[in-house]
């Protein structure tokens, strides 16, 4: 469905989870198919969702939703009839894309519903917004792709001049500090945040966008990773403004400010 600006790639997938690994029951049709067989977490690329009663796997039973309506009704009329959902399912998962193409960004969205022992349903939704040149470089401008490569570059300048004050003034005048203990986590979650973010983009390297109208491409997992870049990244900025304390103090009217505050 197009509508506007807007692309909504209609083939999501549909997992439920039912509490405990368990084999499909007899009254399933012993035919091996999909979502009559249990799933891993590596077969999903599913992550853990914490939701409003628990948290959950990535695992569960999973068939994906044919955009064609008549095979889309046959086949919940069959999952229906099996009883796919039962009193054991505590958890229904629906998953699926939209593309905004006037500002490039790919929203993956969880729709969920909770079924606890007392009975009811508590439905939840998630979205992760993610600018599709995080994901894919070449979609990026090159603005983008040197402002990462200056940061990287100067990031790797600090460590190196790190180890090498430690070499010099020893480990302890250098780091055993409040400013060096402050420059350490700063370094470390630079490196974490962009390992994250490689990580997204090599996930998505053997993925082709736009995905498949036959199929359901799964992007929570690279989205999970960007997510906690900009997370990682958001901390990393506050750590910077705090840091500029410390040339702060080298000026002889602010030394005594940022003595007192430090």
């Amino acid at each position: 469905m197009k509508n506007g600006i807007f692309f909504f790639f209609p083939f999501p997938s549909l997992r439920s989870w039912a509490g405990e690994l368990k084999e499909p029951e007899s009254r399933w049709p012993n035919t091996g198919a999909e979502q009559y067989r249990w799933h891993n977490t590596s077969e999903t690329q599913e992550n853990s969702f914490s939701a409003r009663l628990r948290s959950y796997p990535g695992s569960g039973f999973a068939v994906p939703i044919p955009r064609d309506e008549d095979e889309r009704n046959a086949l919940f009329d069959e999952l229906e009839s099996v009883r796919w959902l039962d009193e054991r399912t505590r958890a229904v998962f629906v998953d699926f894309l939209v593309y905004n193409t006037n500002i490039d960004v790919l929203s993956i969205v969880k729709v969920m519903a909770e079924f606890p022992p007392t009975g009811g349903a508590i439905p939840s939704i998630n979205m992760r917004n993610v600018r599709l040149g995080y994901l894919y470089p070449s979609r990026s401008t090159i603005f983008d792709l040197a402002w990462d490569g200056i940061l990287l570059g100067v990031v790797l300048v600090y460590i190196i001049m790190l180890f090498v004050g430690c070499k010099r003034k020893g480990f302890k005048k250098q780091v055993l500090h409040f400013w060096g203990i402050l420059d350490i986590a700063n370094y470390f979650l630079f490196l974490i945040a962009y390992v994250l973010k490689f990580r997204a983009i090599l996930i998505c390297f053997n993925i082709d966008f736009p995905p498949p109208h036959n199929g359901f491409t799964n992007y929570e997992t690279p989205g999970w990773s960007i997510d906690m870049w900009r997370n990682l990244m958001a901390i990393n900025c506050t750590i910077s403004w705090l840091k500029t304390f410390k040339f702060a103090g080298d000026v002889p009217f602010m030394a005594q400010i940022v003595h007192v505050i430090f």
